[in-house]
């Protein structure tokens, strides 16, 4: 087998680098979003699809500026953000977004620890679950039919090493994350943990 080069592409420029999330949306090849390093949440949208035949494109560019340190597609148009400043998470709808409506915040809710709150690194969203992996060494798994509820949480109880990576398998049944270790002495790992016990 040999490998075949794209060569058509598109370049996005930003004032600021990509910080923690960068993401192309599950149902809209032509749209996506990033975090900022400044901590601005950029959604694009390029309106032509047929760019990469005819090189004619229309670029949308939306920037939210709410502090945010993390953000992910929800289920349809939806965006779910982590605002960094006041520990809440905020949901966006795309079409709102897109069409400079006013910004109507759903799902809106905060995070809490025994510890009062704690900064999220990384935040993904799998089927009907919310996966958040925050500083403090805990992975957290909601449901995002019922945010009511407490989370299941998943940790390494001893060490309460931090958790640079998580996701969640395709079935919803395992959690994994990935650790970089404490200190120097420390090894990498990655952790495995069954989301149904």
């Amino acid at each position: 087998l040999r490998a075949q080069i794209k060569y058509a592409a598109v370049t996005l420029i930003f004032p600021h680098p990509v910080g923690a999330s960068l993401q192309i949306h599950p149902s809209r090849p032509y749209a996506g979003l990033a975090v900022l390093q400044n901590n601005h949440l950029v959604v694009f949208q390029i309106e032509n699809n047929a760019f990469l035949e005819t090189g004619d494109l229309y670029c949308r560019i939306v920037t939210i500026h709410n502090d945010i340190a993390c953000a992910a597609f929800a289920q349809g148009d939806r965006i779910v953000g982590y605002c960094k400043s006041n520990g809440r998470f905020m949901g966006w709808n795309l079409v709102d977004i897109f069409a400079g409506r006013a910004l109507n915040v759903q799902p809106e809710f905060d995070i809490e620890t025994d510890s009062g709150t704690t900064t999220i690194w990384h935040l993904l969203i799998h089927r009907n679950q919310l996966l958040l992996n925050g500083a403090d060494g805990v992975v957290r798994l909601y449901d995002l039919h019922n945010l009511q509820q407490p989370p299941d949480l998943f940790q390494d109880k001893v060490t309460k090493v931090k958790l640079a990576s998580s996701d969640v398998s395709g079935n919803g049944e395992f959690v994994v994350a990935g650790a970089n270790g404490v200190d120097d002495n420390d090894k990498y790992g990655i952790y495995i943990w069954n989301a149904n016990t």
